[in-house]
């Protein structure tokens, strides 16, 4: 059985001498802050070029998507199985319950909204949903 446990695991020097590129989105290059909106203030075109990028995500193997898209693009069961692991981890959740739920929710959230962005960089910002 393999354990996808371990890829979560992997520690990295936080130095440039260890050789590892960390992805870098493909999206234009801003010269202002990405803006997230409220999904209900998005037009029904902006809604549905939000969706079809997630569509492309849920859709496209991570080797397909990263040929296609770029290093930035994950899967959305990447995301899943990302939180899956970090809930579930066996020395206690790693993602709630505690003080690290905010850093990690927010890379969490970066990391998607790069991964969506690499797909279609027109959609400029995840949008939130505001219950």
């Amino acid at each position: 059985k393999k354990d996808n446990k371990v890829l979560f695991r992997l520690k990295v020097a936080a130095d440039a001498s260890s050789g590892i590129e960390c992805p870098v989105c493909s999206a234009a290059t801003r010269t202002t802050q990405r803006v997230r909106r409220e999904m209900r203030t998005l037009t029904t075109a902006e809604w549905s070029k939000v969706t079809s990028a997630m569509w492309i995500m849920k859709t496209t193997s991570q080797a397909d998507g990263v040929a296609t898209y770029g290093a930035s693009y994950r899967t959305y069961n990447y995301f899943v199985a990302k939180h899956a692991v970090a809930m579930l981890d066996l020395r206690g959740d790693q993602a709630h319950f505690g003080p690290m739920f905010m850093t990690w929710h927010t890379a969490f959230i970066l990391e998607f909204e790069n991964a969506l962005l690499s797909v279609d960089p027109e959609i400029l910002a995840m949008p939130y949903w505001d219950t």
